[in-house]
């Protein structure tokens, strides 16, 4: 997640907000995919750390995150550029090229 020092010291409540609903998006489709959600972890450095069985799971809740914090804090600053990446790296040993650049394509107009 990528955010300024000066976002953060606008609302704070309202960033920890974000943080903890984008890191409980990725914890909770883990679970619901059957995946083992080993750490969540809300503070300087966040991060949900998360076993997937398969990269179609690794890339829905990569995206997770980002959507939970969305539909919870919709003018929230955080990016989730890493999520992102890791979706379609994710998506890289499940479609072929072309459909990889359509689905990267969609998640930059996403962004």
């Amino acid at each position: 997640m990528n955010t300024s020092s000066n976002q953060l010291e606008k609302n704070p409540a309202s960033d920890a907000e974000a943080v903890a609903f984008h890191e409980a998006g990725h914890a909770v489709v883990a679970l619901a995919l059957g995946s083992k959600v080993r750490v969540v972890e809300i503070g300087p450095r966040p991060a949900a750390h998360c076993a997937h069985r398969t990269p179609t799971n690794n890339a829905i809740t990569a995206l997770a995150g980002w959507l939970a914090e969305q539909r919870a804090c919709p003018n929230s600053p955080w990016a989730a550029d890493v999520d992102f990446e890791v979706a379609c790296d994710s998506a890289e040993h499940l479609a072929p090229a072309a459909s990889l650049e359509a689905l990267k394509g969609f998640l930059d107009k996403a962004k």
